[in-house]
């Protein structure tokens, strides 16, 4: 409690992390996945009177395979005021999975904040009609909200069938900081690190390759902190089939 973020550190970067002063849960998220094993420091500002006992930090990771989401198992280390006694090197009584839980923040509210704020975004694909191989397509997606306050960071990432390649980003006034380089395959990432208030437009342009056969899917979600919290909306699935 009373413990602010201040700045990154060294490491890889994550594509989203908390803004300057913001109190905990602090949460770190790369849209694309770096190399393991990954490293990486943030600086804290503490309290000037922080509780004499108790400051404890429980860290855990969320990640996703081919499945669902996953999550590590908690990790928990204890803060101890220089010149105190370490409470890391004494024992302590209680189980490490009981203290865990009495400090962590309740997943529950975590996961009905989450529900909310995803139900509250309304997301939008157009695409004009299904494809023909080897010509262009052009992807729309928009994002508009009647009761969601202005979004603190905002990233989108469209998964594209094998073979598809990213060729152009169609210029609109809420243009993302960050786009993928063009011919770029597989996973397609845009972040907005300080997002314009709602609606968001994104229109992008794809090219199937020239022996493209059968349907073919495209995968999005967004991905924002909304009340300095990650939340994902739910998944925009297409599937198109060949001109004839």
């Amino acid at each position: 409690e009373g413990f602010l973020f201040e700045v990154m550190g060294k490491g890889p970067w994550p594509d989203l992390y908390p803004k300057q002063g913001q109190s905990g849960p602090h949460q770190f998220a790369w849209i694309q996945v770096p190399t393991f094993p990954v490293t990486f420091s943030y600086f804290v500002k503490t309290p000037e009177n922080p509780i004499p006992a108790g400051n404890y930090i429980s860290s855990e990771a969320l990640y996703r395979t081919s499945g669902g989401e996953l999550r590590s198992n908690p990790v928990a280390s204890t803060l101890r005021i220089e010149g105190q006694e370490d409470a890391v090197a004494r024992k302590i009584a209680a189980p490490k999975e009981t203290y865990i839980k009495r400090h962590s923040p309740p997943i529950a509210n975590r996961d009905t904040d989450a529900a909310s704020a995803q139900a509250k975004l309304m997301q939008v694909r157009q695409v004009p009609g299904n494809y023909t191989p080897g010509k262009g397509i052009t992807i729309k997606v928009q994002w508009s909200a009647e009761e969601l306050e202005a979004l603190e960071q905002f990233a989108y990432t469209e998964i594209l069938p094998e073979g598809w390649a990213f060729k152009g980003l169609t210029p609109g006034q809420n243009d993302p900081i960050i786009t993928p380089s063009i011919d770029k395959t597989g996973l397609l990432t845009f972040i907005w690190s300080s997002p314009t208030p709602l609606p968001i437009t994104l229109e992008f342009t794809l090219l199937p390759p020239a022996d493209a056969t059968g349907n073919q899917r495209l995968e999005g979600q967004a991905i924002y902190h909304w009340r300095d919290k990650e939340t994902r909306s739910a998944k925009l699935i297409t599937d198109l089939n060949p001109n004839e």
